[in-house]
């Protein structure tokens, strides 16, 4: 056969499929001699040819290729747009944070309505009991005796940042809570007696003063003062009024009244 046909022979297998067989049908020339493979085809024969590999393709070459995992540059972990910030504290929770390590100094009794009776006392000692075991700010706490002055009399001796007193209204058959805040010289409202035995009730009342402060108002300057000035003072007004005292009466003892008679004739 001559190489034309064995040629076309080769491309027809080809085009068959990824077979590495194939079946060729074509018509043999009686002048061509035996083939290479020293047989002779004949018309009509079926002739197994075997068909080269196919090369392969360009798609099936090309692996694929895996996506690199998305590093972020060190620029973008530094960005500020990359790092989320913290929400900005509230304002109370602000002043509370900066007054934790703050003493408030705190009086706590009973107002002058009440005789102090056991059931006053219980309550008192309760109010007492709550006010220090506040965990911010830290209180330092003095207990008024029964029958004390008013709490605006008590704030203005110049001791207490706020006073705490149990009283009683007209119109509620429980005892209720007086607030004063002294710095302010205002009041701070009425609580109810529930509110004694809560830790967070001086917490409360000075995020109230806080809160006042900072819409505007301003504290009075507290002059703080020891209990030996206080004793001190004491002291030396009650020498001055004891030797007042004395140097009157010694001056009066001292003193000699003489009485002038005349007579005269009629």
């Amino acid at each position: 056969m001559s190489s034309p046909v064995l040629s076309a022979a080769l491309a027809f297998g080809l085009c068959v499929g990824p077979s590495p067989t194939a079946w060729v049908h074509f018509e043999a020339n009686p002048e061509v001699g035996p083939t290479p493979a020293g047989q002779h085809w004949r018309e009509g024969q079926f002739v197994d040819v075997q068909a080269p590999d196919a090369p392969p393709s360009p798609e099936a070459e090309a692996e694929p290729v895996a996506e690199a995992e998305a590093v972020p540059s060190p620029e973008a972990a530094t960005s500020p747009e990359a790092v989320p910030e913290p929400p900005a504290p509230s304002l109370a929770t602000a002043q509370l944070s900066a007054s934790s390590a703050e003493t408030v100094y705190v009086s706590v009794g009973l107002a002058p309505e009440l005789y102090g009776t056991q059931e006053d006392l219980a309550l008192l000692d309760t109010l007492e009991a709550g006010v220090r075991a506040s965990p911010a700010p830290r209180a330092d706490l003095r207990r008024l005796r029964v029958g004390s002055s008013p709490a605006k009399v008590v704030c203005g001796e110049g001791r207490d940042d706020l006073v705490i007193t149990i009283g009683s209204l007209p119109n509620r058959a429980e005892p209720v809570l007086f607030t004063r805040d002294c710095l302010l010289d205002r009041e701070l409202g009425v609580r109810a007696m529930a509110a004694a035995s809560d830790p967070d009730l001086l917490g409360v009342l000075w995020a109230e003063h806080l809160d006042a402060i900072a819409a505007g108002a301003k504290p009075r300057r507290r002059v703080p003062m020891s209990p030996k000035v206080r004793t001190g003072l004491i002291a030396g007004a009650a020498v001055v009024v004891v030797g007042a005292a004395v140097g009157l009466l010694i001056a009066g003892v001292a003193s000699s009244d003489s009485v002038l008679i005349r007579v005269s004739p009629e």
